[in-house]
């Protein structure tokens, strides 16, 4: 089941369908296991969808991250985030 949520909101991410891709990764999220790349691809889709809570959701279960490539996907998460609140701030 997780591998087909994560195949079809791929599918819809790169279709720019974000809603449609968020609402994969949502159910994806709800299985409770996948891997710190799956999860953080979630939160990409989330940031693209304006979807900030979602993408601090994800960022709170991946966290701190094991390392590797990983980290570089959190940090994108974190990236993602504070650019959003700098520009609510401005």
């Amino acid at each position: 089941i997780v591998n087909g949520l994560e195949w079809l909101m791929d599918r819809a991410y790169t279709a720019e369908d974000f809603d449609a891709a968020v609402g994969y990764g949502t159910r994806l999220l709800e299985h409770g296991f996948g891997s710190v790349v799956s999860r953080t691809t979630v939160g990409r889709v989330a940031l693209h969808a304006g979807d900030f809570a979602l993408a601090r959701r994800v960022l709170a279960l991946v966290e701190p991250g094991p390392g590797g490539i990983a980290d570089a996907d959190i940090g994108m998460l974190r990236a993602g985030i504070a650019a959003r609140n700098d520009a609510q701030h401005r």
